[in-house]
C-alpha cells in the first residue's frame, strides 16, 4: 500500500499527532511496525529533513503533497509553501494564475474578485477566517481542486455546482451545518472532505457521487445515514467515525470497493449482516461503540487485515472468521 492511501485512511495522521514532536524516530518506528505499515513506502525525508518543524508544518506539508499528487500539479510542496516560484497575486486581471495559495495568511473575507481567475486550478485557504465564499467562486470552471481546511464557513455557496471539473473538496474544520445537494452534482469528485463541522444529515443526493473514492465525515453530529450512500459503488474509504451513528443501512454492504470503514466513536448497537458483502474491505474500526456481537456474515471477509473493536461488549468472534489470517484484532 503507498504511502498517500495511508494518509487518507488517517493512520499516518493519527500515529503521528500522537507524538509532541516527529523526531523520536525509534518510537515511531514501532509504532508503524505495530500498525503492520512498511516505513520503505513512507516518504522518510519528513522525518529527516523536515525532523525540527512542528507536527501541524509537518501535516501541513503532508496535506500539500497530497494535493499535488492527486491534481498532477507541476510544482513541489515547496514551491507552493514558499510561493518563492509562483506567479505573483493579482485578483484583478491575472489571466493565466493556476495555483492560488492563500493559506495562513489570517484572511476574514475572499474578495469577490477571486472569480476574475477563471484559469485557476487550484485554491488553498487553509487556516483563515473565512466565514462565507463569494457566490463567484462558481466562475472558475477549471478548478480541481479547493482546499479550505481551518475557517468558519458557516456553508458551502450553491454555486458550487457549476465547478464540473473538481475532484477534490476540503471545507474540514468548519461550523457547516449541512451538506448543500449542488455539492452532489459534482460527478468528477473524488475526495470530499467534510470532518470536523456540525453537520447532522446528508441529502439523500449523496448518492449521485459516483466517481468518489474518499468521503471523511468524521467528527460531525450525524445520527444516520441515509440510503443512497450504497450507490457509491467507487468508494474505497469511508470515514464516519466521531459521529451519533445509532445503525447502519442495509444498503452499506452495496459498497463493494470499500477498503476501509472507520465507525470508532459512535453509538453503533450492532453492524447489519449486509457488512459481509464488503469482500474488499482491509480495514475496520469499530471500536467505542455499543456492539455486542459480531454478525457470522463477517466470515466473508477474507482481505481484512485489521479489525479494531474495543470498547464495546464483544466476548466471542463468529466461528466463521476463526480461518482468518494475517489479521490484527484489537478487542
Amino acid at each position: 500500500m503507498n504511502y498517500f492511501s495511508y494518509y487518507l485512511n488517517n493512520d499516518l495522521h493519527n500515529i503521528v499527532i500522537s507524538y509532541l514532536s516527529p523526531n523520536d524516530i525509534t518510537i515511531l518506528l514501532d509504532t508503524f511496525k505495530l500498525h503492520g505499515i512498511n516505513w520503505n513506502t513512507v516518504n522518510f525525508y519528513y522525518f529527516n529533513e523536515y525532523k525540527n518543524i512542528s507536527v501541524s508544518e509537518y501535516l501541513f506539508k503532508v496535506n500539500i503533497d497530497l494535493l499535488i499528487n492527486s491534481l498532477q500539479l507541476n510544482y513541489t510542496a515547496d514551491e507552493i509553501l514558499d510561493g518563492s516560484n509562483l506567479k505573483v497575486l493579482d485578483l484583478s486581471d491575472d489571466e493565466k494564475l493556476n495555483v492560488l495559495d492563500l493559506s495562513y495568511k489570517n484572511i476574514e473575507e475572499l474578495s469577490s474578485e477571486i472569480g476574475n481567475l477563471t484559469t485557476l486550478k487550484y485554491l488553498n485557504l487553509t487556516e483563515n477566517r473565512i466565514s462565507r465564499i463569494p457566490p463567484e467562486i462558481g466562475y472558475l470552471i477549471n478548478l480541481k481542486g479547493i482546499y479550505s481546511y481551518g475557517n468558519q464557513i458557516l456553508q458551502v455557496p450553491p454555486e458550487i455546482r457549476e465547478l464540473i471539473n473538481l475532484e477534490l473538496l476540503n471545507f474540514g474544520s468548519n461550523q457547516i451545518k449541512q451538506v448543500c445537494i449542488e455539492i452532489c452534482n459534482l460527478t468528477k469528485l473524488n475526495t470530499l472532505m467534510l470532518t470536523s463541522n456540525l453537520i447532522i444529515e446528508l441529502p439523500i443526493e449523496i448518492g449521485m457521487l459516483n466517481n468518489l473514492n474518499v468521503l471523511d465525515l468524521s467528527s460531525n453530529q450525524l445520527i444516520r445515514l441515509p440510503k443512497e450512500i450504497g450507490r457509491l459503488n467507487n468508494l474505497k474509504n469511508l470515514h464516519l467515525d466521531r459521529n451519533q451513528i445509532i445503525e447502519l443501512p442495509r444498503e452499506i454492504g452495496n459498497l463493494i470497493s470499500l477498503e476501509s470503514l472507520h465507525l470508532d466513536r459512535n453509538q453503533i448497537i450492532e453492524l447489519p449482516i449486509e457488512i459481509g458483502n464488503l469482500i474488499n474491505l482491509k480495514n475496520l474500526l469499530i471500536s467505542n461503540n455499543k456492539i455486542t456481537k459480531l454478525p457470522k456474515e463477517m466470515g466473508r471477509l477474507n482481505n481484512l487485515e485489521r479489525l479494531f473493536m474495543f470498547n464495546n461488549q464483544i466476548t466471542e468472534i463468529p466461528v466463521e472468521m476463526s480461518n482468518f489470517i494475517n489479521i490484527v484484532y484489537r478487542w
